[in-house]
């Protein structure tokens, strides 16, 4: 990083950037939060009540509101503007509003001469990352886009409870687009080391009624009854980001399903789209390329071409 002190700037200080500050002065990620918003007197609020709230914490960490030039010497710019859909609307539907907020943002951010690491957040977040690497022109490692980093984390919670192991001991990665085009790649599936369907073939009373459907389609329904119940998932997503920028802060090396661009990689190129990927310093440093089947092959570039016809509209 460009100093010993750590900055995080986070554009957006509605209900999940405030639940992404907050994650990040509790756990004290960074040594400085810095709260931008359309509304300057929210921003401003919501930093005071933070600072208080960190009065109460082991370690200090600076937060401030302010503006879009004072991310320049931020280690992390992270776009939470409009990063969630209403009920009932799909996140592709959000293209056009957020294509146009980034378009405003972005320019703005960069000529105050950041040179750090953006996060996105914002709906459709593989369409936003990819038109924030092209509005900012910086290296396709140092943009990142949440991708199915949250869904990641929920298939594993929810294979931890329905198997009776520790989370900590499932692998497991969902990829593609982010939305209704994603996919567990179930190949890559491994439960304390061991594949998943090595276990259901040779061991199938250890988990018996195990069934893939069933399970993806309580996924989608939690998915579904948050969003109704409280309009966005706060703690889960404020939770996910958290922990890719600790890597990034850290430099930890660590593999997380993110929003990445691809170049080559999975037989596509010039995309950004839900992956295994190591995250460092430098942001995305590499593709963990799986071994998928062939109709894990086709269900990926089918989500990467649904995404292509997306492109279109903001290129």
């Amino acid at each position: 990083m460009k100093n010993t002190t750590t900055k995080v700037a986070i554009i957006g200080a509605g209900k999940i950037g405030s639940a992404l500050a907050y994650h990040l002065l509790t756990h004290h990620v960074c040594d400085h939060i810095l709260l931008v918003d359309s509304d300057p007197k929210k921003a401003r609020s919501e930093a005071w009540d933070l600072q208080h709230a960190g009065g109460l914490c082991p370690k200090r960490t600076s937060i401030t509101a302010g503006t879009y030039y004072d991310c320049m010497d931020a280690d992390i710019c992270v776009l939470t503007v409009g990063c969630s859909a209403q009920h009932g609307t799909g996140h592709l539907d959000l293209l056009d509003h957020t294509a146009s907020a980034m378009g405003c943002i972005v320019p703005t951010v960069m000529s105050s001469e950041f040179n750090g690491i953006f996060l996105v957040l914002t709906e459709p977040v593989d369409l936003m990352a990819w038109l924030v690497q092209q509005l900012s022109e910086v290296p396709t490692g140092k943009v990142i886009g949440l991708g199915t980093a949250l869904d990641t984390a929920r298939m594993r919670e929810h294979l931890a409870q329905l198997l009776d192991v520790a989370p900590q001991s499932i692998e497991v990665c969902i990829m593609g687009e982010r939305g209704e085009n994603q996919f567990v790649a179930w190949s890559q599936v491994r439960i304390e080391g061991i594949l998943l369907e090595d276990i259901l073939t040779q061991d199938p009373q250890r988990f018996p009624n195990f069934s893939k459907e069933a399970i993806c389609n309580t996924i989608i329904d939690l998915s579904h009854q948050i969003t109704a119940g409280k309009g966005a998932p706060t703690w889960a997503t404020a939770t996910a980001s958290g922990e890719i920028i600790g890597a990034i802060l850290g430099d930890e090396k660590r593999t997380m399903a993110v929003s990445a661009m691809l170049q080559g990689e999975y037989g596509e190129d010039d995309i950004y789209i839900g992956v295994p990927a190591v995250i460092g310093k430098d942001g995305i440093e590499s593709i963990v390329q799986y071994d998928l089947t062939d109709t894990e092959k086709e269900t990926f570039h089918g989500s990467a071409n649904i995404l292509r016809d997306y492109m279109v509209r903001i290129s």
